[in-house]
Parts: C-alpha cells; sequence; structure tokens
C-alpha cells in the first residue's frame, strides 16, 4: 500500500519458497507487527516451488512499526523462516502544494484538506516554486506541482534525490505551464517530456 494510515488496511505482499527435500502441505503464515499476530493464512508448496502471496492487516498506531512475515512450524533451519520490513505509519500526511498563486493552487490544497483543518490527517502547504525551493524538503510526504513554473536550475537534480529517498510527487501542468522548463526535468524522474 503506498499511503498508510492508522486503521485502514495495508497490503503487504511477499514470496514463500520451499527449499527443502519434502513437500509442505497446509502451513500457516503470518505476519507480526509489533510482536503481535496481525493476519496470517495457510500455503502448500512443492519442493523448490515458490508462491507469491497477499496478506491484509490494519495497523491501529502510527509511528515507525517492525513487523515480520513468518512461516509457522516449519523446518529446523529458523533462520530462514522469517523476513522483516519496517511500516511507517504518519501521523499526519504533509504535503506541499507548490504553484503559483492562483485556483489551480489554492483549489488542489482544498481538495486535499477541504476543512482547511490544520490538525486534518493531510495537512496541504501551499507555496509558490521560490518559496517551495527554500524549505526544507524532508518536512513534507509528497509534493503536489500543481501549473507550477519558475523553477531553479538545481530543481531537477533535487527532485530526483527527493523522490529517490521514498517521497512522492504529482505533477500537474496547466495553462501558466512553460513546456521546455518541465522537459528540462521530467525526464529525470522517468517521467515523458510533454
Amino acid at each position: 500500500s503506498r499511503i498508510i494510515t492508522p486503521g485502514r488496511p495495508v497490503e503487504i505482499s511477499f514470496a514463500v519458497k520451499n527449499s527443502g527435500r519434502d513437500a509442505i502441505s497446509d502451513h500457516i503464515v503470518s505476519v507480526y507487527l509489533a510482536d503481535r499476530r496481525v493476519a496470517q493464512t495457510r500455503i502448500s508448496l512443492a519442493v523448490g516451488e515458490s508462491k507469491p502471496a497477499r496478506l491484509k492487516f490494519t495497523p491501529q498506531e502510527p509511528g515507525d512499526q517492525v513487523g515480520y512475515v513468518r512461516l509457522e512450524d516449519a523446518d529446523d533451519f529458523a533462520a530462514d523462516d522469517q523476513r522483516y520490513f519496517v511500516l511507517r505509519v504518519p501521523t499526519r500526511l504533509r504535503i506541499a502544494v507548490v504553484g503559483s498563486e492562483g485556483p489551480a493552487r489554492d483549489l488542489t490544497a482544498l481538495a486535499l484538506n477541504p476543512a482547511d483543518d490544520p490538525e486534518a490527517f493531510v495537512n496541504a502547504r501551499s507555496l509558490t516554486p521560490a518559496q517551495f525551493e527554500a524549505e526544507d524538503w524532508n518536512s513534507f510526504d509528497a509534493v503536489v506541482l500543481a501549473d507550477a513554473v519558475g523553477f531553479s536550475g538545481g530543481f531537477s537534480s533535487r527532485l530526483r534525490s527527493y523522490v529517490e529517498n521514498g517521497k512522492g510527487v504529482f505533477v500537474m501542468m496547466g495553462p501558466q505551464a512553460d513546456l521546455r522548463a518541465y522537459d528540462a526535468w521530467l525526464p529525470t524522474l522517468g517521467l515523458p517530456a510533454p
């Protein structure tokens, strides 16, 4: 799942492989979060067979949480029977809505937080491109570029680094968009030029 929030289901996918000498039949595979079982399924595998699986569970608390997937009652070599993951469940989703002053930026921010409540789960902050470039981008979980123009020369490498560090970017062009400027930085994200 991409956006994880407390009280909403998360789907985790994994693969289970039987590298032993015997087939396994009807073994339990469990997902644990904070050492508490939150989901389980049963799986059967022939010798050498690998199967993908998906399980849903609902994190109840915000924060970084350690979890793992474990094959229960497996073999004598327990080291390969579980794999760990870290789940980041934010208290709030902080989004920078970047664009020139006007309806594209303002209506996008309003759609993300209709009540304009600073304590809502989605906290949308409207910024001009110059204001955004002066900010600490790590304080935002995602960026929405809403008909944004006027970025500096270092914007594309900084945005690429932001995305490579697990953050999200949503790009909406509009009537003010300078296609040549977008053409300079969209390909650095692996997106096609306009």
